[in-house]
Parts: structure tokens; C-alpha cells; sequence
């Protein structure tokens, strides 16, 4: 058994060697097994859930699978009468608070990060309400309700910042690629983000098609497919394999602010050092019924710049006036449009998204392409909600 370097894997087997114990007692080494395997689950759950509360793999469905076990853990510990100790229990109870954040207005969960098959039931929205069913046996806490709030909650949850109101969602990615000494499962989607407009994910994140290093597998952890920018065609880092990241970006810095009507993310990071550094600002402000998305790019000599926005597989996309679209779900429609000086393009490409593991589903990825020369490139984007009647 090796545990040199933390992750989920650590986690599940630990647990596994936990549970052959106490299901094969008359095994001669049960209770060494049992022993050795409650002392390095409580130190992993201590160590590989950050003080936010989150996962430190930096991924939406390992923090729900990693959350899951230590239920399953804590729960067959009360019924074998050996209780983990309080700050412990108070450490899982903070993952599933915190899992419970992520879900977004139609009962799903974004996959923020590299996702996998589930490790228990056919899909994540079981593992879910799994997770959901034990934590209110065990510690009740309320689930995330979108719809009748009428403020801005803001929760950090490090690497994200999560932003609701009134069943508008804003979830931004204001982490690095993945966990700094292992980013294998990290994305390159710095300052990428999940948007939800009055209940429906209009801009998504990508999800997993399968761990190999074909070229259908390792475009999904690139920029091009977050809700990011590009630069060159080129990632945030350079991606040597689907596990290793070499280059990588300074971690993001950051500021929030609020108020009754709109909340706002100010960031800034350099990164892209594999092809000379470049410096990325951007602030995104969310009101009622509209997102406004502003970045700034700078860095020597001339580049093509690509800010990327991924969309839900219901949403579909027409030509609107000028520099702009028309997104649509059903009776509902979004005006996407370009703000900035003239010049950009705005192209629309089919593309596949896996919100299961391994599942493509037919959807859209944005693109507004412009250049960047002596000056630094500056666009702003707006998205706008257009009620039925109007």
C-alpha cells in the first residue's frame, strides 16, 4: 500500500482495506487491517479537505466521491459504536455543506475538474442524493435553494467562488491547474466560470471523456474548451500528457464586492509563460438578467486571442444584429454580444460535452477571436436575459 501522494485513489483504498476488516474477521491480520486503516483515513480526510472546506484534487466530482466514502465511514462507525472524534466529524460535515453549494437550480452538479465513472452508482446524480440522504441522517443540512433568494450569496469555497441570486448562478474557478505538487487532474480554465440565468446552465463546464491521450480526450482539459481565453491557440500551461502540467501560471489573485443588485469579480493572473508570459485581467459582474464579462490581455509582441464560452447542450444559437447571438432554451432567450473596439469575430462550432463520464452529448462552443498586438487586447461581453414578450 503506498500513500506518498494524496488524492481519491488514497481515500477508496483505505476505505476498501476498512471494510475487508470488518467483513473478514476471522482473517488473522483483521484488526492490524482495521487498526492501520482507521488512522490514515482520519489523517487523509484531515489533510485532503482544504480549510475552504473543498477537495484539494480541485475537482467537483472527486470532492462528491472523496465526501461519499467518508460518509459511508463515519455512518459505520456510529453503528459499530466507535464515533470519529467531534473535529473529524466536523470536517465531513463541512464537505458535504460545501458539495451541496455546487448544485445548480435543475438538481445537477457542474464537473469542475476531471470527472470518472462514479464509484458507486451508475451516475453522479445518485452518488448525490447518496450523499444528501446520509449527511441529513447524520448532520442536517439544508440543500441549496436558488429560487426565493433575493441578495447575493456569496460563498468562497476555495478555488471557486460561488455567487446566487434568485436562481441566477455564478460559479468562477479562481484556483491554478489542479493541485500545485499533482495537477494531473486539473483543467487549463483559470478564471473560467458556470453560469446559470434564471434557473437554466446557459455556459457549462466541458466534462470528461475518458483518462488516454488521444487528442478527443485532452482537448476537454484545454482553454479552448472552458469558458476562458487562449492565447495562440495555447493553454494556460503546457500540457505534456493528460496527467502532467509543466509551466504552470501564478495562482489568480483576487477581489469580490456586492451589493443588493450586483455582485463582481475582479482577478488577474500571468500565465502562458511556455510561450513568452502573458498577462490576463478579467471582471465579471452579474446583475438580474445580465452577465458582463471584461478581460483585459497583455504581453509582448502580436498574438490571436480566444475567449471561449462552452454552452448547456439545450441552449441553442442563431445570428443576431451585428457582433452578437441569440441564445435560446425553449421560451427563453439571451442576447451574447461583443462590446469591445472593432475587429473581433465571433464564431459558433459544434462541439460534444460529457456532463456523465464518457457520455458525449451534442452542444456549442463561442468563440470571439481577436488580435493582440502592441497595445493589450481588452473586450467586454454581455450577455442579456430577453423575457418572451420582448
Amino acid at each position: 500500500f503506498r500513500h506518498e501522494v494524496p488524492g481519491n485513489h488514497v481515500i477508496i483504498e483505505l476505505f476498501s482495506l476498512w471494510l475487508s476488516s470488518c467483513l473478514f474477521t476471522d482473517i488473522e491480520e483483521a484488526s492490524r487491517w482495521k487498526m492501520f486503516a482507521d488512522e490514515r483515513l482520519a489523517a487523509e480526510i484531515h489533510s485532503q479537505f482544504l480549510t475552504s472546506g473543498f477537495h484539494c484534487e480541485h475537482s467537483v466530482h472527486y470532492h462528491a466521491q472523496v465526501t461519499l466514502i467518508a460518509l459511508f465511514w463515519l455512518c459505520a462507525r456510529d453503528a459499530l459504536g466507535t464515533p470519529v472524534p467531534d473535529a473529524l466529524r466536523q470536517k465531513i460535515q463541512k464537505a458535504c455543506t460545501q458539495i451541496r453549494r455546487f448544485l445548480l437550480p435543475d438538481g445537477s452538479v457542474p464537473l469542475l475538474g476531471d470527472g470518472c465513472f462514479p464509484f458507486f452508482h451508475e451516475t453522479v446524480s445518485q452518488d448525490m442524493e447518496n450523499i444528501h440522504t446520509l449527511a441529513d441522517k447524520v448532520f442536517p443540512v439544508s440543500k441549496a435553494d436558488h429560487s426565493n433568494s433575493t441578495t447575493f450569496a456569496i460563498s468562497e469555497i476555495y478555488p471557486y467562488v460561488v455567487a446566487t441570486k434568485n436562481a441566477d448562478v455564478l460559479i468562477i474557478d479562481v484556483g491554478n491547474i489542479g493541485l500545485r505538487n499533482n495537477p494531473g487532474h486539473g483543467h487549463s480554465d483559470l478564471l473560467s466560470f458556470i453560469y446559470c440565468s434564471r434557473g437554466i446552465p446557459v455556459m457549462i463546464d466541458p466534462g470528461t471523456k475518458a483518462y488516454a491521450n488521444d487528442p478527443g480526450c485532452l482537448q476537454l482539459k484545454t482553454a479552448d474548451y472552458h469558458n476562458t481565453i487562449s492565447v495562440d491557440g495555447a493553454d494556460h500551461a503546457q500540457l505534456w500528457g493528460y496527467f502532467r502540467w509543466a509551466f504552470l501560471p501564478d495562482d489568480p489573485t483576487y477581489s469580490t464586492s456586492w451589493s443588493s443588485t450586483e455582485f463582481t469579480l475582479k482577478a488577474q493572473y500571468l500565465g502562458f509563460k511556455h510561450i513568452g508570459g502573458i498577462k490576463h485581467q478579467r471582471i465579471i459582474s452579474m446583475k438580474s438578467d445580465e452577465l458582463l464579462i471584461d478581460d483585459s490581455v497583455n504581453g509582448s509582441g502580436t498574438h490571436s486571442i480566444s475567449i471561449n464560452f462552452i454552452l448547456h447542450p439545450l441552449i441553442d444559437v442563431a445570428q443576431g444584429d451585428g457582433i452578437s447571438l441569440i441564445l435560446s432554451s425553449g421560451i427563453h432567450r439571451w442576447i451574447f454580444e461583443y462590446a469591445g473596439k472593432p475587429g473581433p469575430v465571433i464564431t459558433v462550432t459544434p462541439i460534444h460535452v460529457y456532463a456523465e463520464y464518457g457520455l458525449p452529448v451534442p452542444s456549442h462552443k463561442i468563440a470571439v477571436i481577436g488580435k493582440k498586438s502592441t497595445d493589450p487586447f481588452e473586450s467586454r461581453i454581455a450577455l442579456r436575459y430577453r423575457s418572451p414578450d420582448q
